[in-house]
């Protein structure tokens, strides 16, 4: 697969890193003011670095997995005995 093929993983991630940095921004205010990390916002964030590290490994050769487009981590199934 070659790089033009990533267009979509990058318009993803474009709007992911546009969205953190505003959700950055609020939480902050919010941990300023409440003392705690709303969780919605948390998750968000945990979520788009999630993808840019899935993404990035991808793009670097580091894996053969393509990136999902999804919010929900992935959980690896236990190896049966």
């Amino acid at each position: 697969m070659c790089s033009s093929d990533l267009w979509p993983v990058y318009l993803v991630l474009l709007f992911y890193g546009i969205g953190l940095m505003v959700v950055t921004l609020i939480a902050w205010f919010a941990i300023v003011f409440t003392g705690s990390y709303p969780e919605g916002m948390f998750n968000f964030a945990r979520n788009a670095m999630g993808y840019s590290t899935r993404a990035t490994a991808f793009a670097l050769l580091l894996t053969d997995k393509f990136p999902p487009v999804s919010e929900e981590p992935e959980v690896a199934a236990a190896p049966l005995a």
